[in-house]
């Protein structure tokens, strides 16, 4: 009998999590239910997994999970996930009632509330199969409350952990539901970060999507990407620059020649960098702000203007635009399906003096993936990631 899957998520900040699904729906795989987690945003989280599900047509539940981890030793990570929620999920009479964007119930839109009683039930049932592309938190308060429960868990595939002592989000964030979940007979397999950081996608990748699910995604990647680059621009004071060269004079631009043309668009650069920085803007306006940030570009490259730094400032912006994505939770569904094509190691990831922090040690409790066929991977993602 082929084992279900449940999949553990806390989609919404980095879009690996939403490829890395979009990637076993297109593969097939017998996923029974996927449970979100890790707050803030966790209504945000659970409303964008079941918008994939339903944009894919599966029958696929979907259920709330935990909101905080066992321990609250560190900040989650949030990433605008309110942008990428689906307008069908606001309650437009209720929002229109408070003046402010009131969205529909859990039940209402057909998402689990309580999604680890949900867990429960389904493991009491029978075996399963756990990918985790998120902090430990649902199986870890799982497995303290109900122990016997771990031997309905026919195997955990985990995207977590480091086998060189560094610090990992997933582990991190929850480090006492990793320990629970390593104290138990769980079967585990790790995918831990080095292996992951090894290859990264593409975004060029995301032009050949053409499936209604696989455009919210795109949609999610891309708004991500300018939500980066917004950051980068304050964070690099990069936006200090333009804005002192552009609207305040003060970078000693110079027209050369008479052009209406080029003095228009030096005058309307102003509405150019509106909200340039902003990564909400980017991240819910995607389209409008790459429109935007390329007409900076080629106006800051145009034989019409001059300023010094000319060769390297648009050069700089170009630099900032994310070439490539981290798809470190598809790795999970790839090394389930391709066991074969993994360099694997017995041993156990043991944590050091900082919270997150694990590193290898050999021995016998689960298996660690070292490295994999990242030219096959690199298909695997071309293939399914559409």
């Amino acid at each position: 009998m082929v084992k279900k899957i449940l999949v553990l998520t806390d989609i919404g900040s980095d879009p690996d999590d939403a490829l890395s699904i979009l990637a076993m729906v297109n593969v097939g795989l017998p996923i029974e239910a996927i449970y979100t987690t890790n707050a803030p945003c966790l209504d945000f989280r659970s409303y964008i997994a079941k918008h994939l599900i339903n944009l894919s047509g599966k029958d696929i539940v979907v259920a709330q999970g935990e909101s905080n981890p066992i321990f609250p030793l560190v900040n989650p990570y949030t990433f605008c996930e309110n942008c990428y929620v689906d307008d069908c999920f606001i309650d437009e009479e209720e929002s229109e009632a408070s003046n402010d964007i009131i969205f529909k119930e859990l039940e209402e839109v057909d998402i689990i509330p309580n999604g680890l009683e949900d867990l429960v039930l389904r493991l009491e049932k029978e075996k399963k199969i756990i990918f985790s592309l998120a902090p430990l938190t649902n199986v870890g308060k799982l497995l303290l409350k109900y122990p016997s429960l771990a031997i309905n868990i026919e195997r955990m595939y985990i995207m977590g952990g480091s086998i060189e002592g560094s610090i990992e989000h997933n582990f991190r964030h929850d480090i006492r539901a990793a320990e629970v979940v390593f104290e138990s007979e769980v079967p585990l397999t790790i995918i831990t970060k080095e292996t992951c950081e090894k290859y990264r996608m593409l975004v060029s990748y995301l032009d050949n999507i053409s499936t209604n699910a696989g455009l919210y995604v795109k949609k999610m990647a891309k708004g991500y990407a300018a939500a980066k680059i917004a950051f980068e621009l304050n964070d690099k004071q990069i936006y200090s620059l333009l804005e002192d060269l552009l609207i305040k004079g003060s970078g000693g631009i110079k027209i050369v020649g008479n052009s209406k043309d080029i003095r228009r668009k030096v005058y309307e650069s102003i509405f150019l960098l509106s909200n340039i920085n902003d990564p909400i803007y980017g991240a819910s306006d995607t389209e409008d702000f790459f429109k935007k940030y390329q007409q900076i570009i080629d106006l800051l490259r145009s034989s019409e203007i001059d300023y010094e730094g000319k060769n390297i400032l648009p050069k700089v912006l170009e630099m900032v635009i994310p070439k490539s994505l981290s798809v470190a939770d598809v790795f999970i569904p790839y090394c389930y399906l391709y066991p074969e094509r993994l360099r694997v190691k017995k041993g156990n990831l043991i944590g050091g003096e900082r919270i997150g922090e694990t590193r290898f040690v050999e021995g016998d409790r689960c298996d660690v993936v070292f490295d994999i066929d990242y030219d096959h991977f690199d298909t695997f993602i071309q293939t399914y990631i559409k």
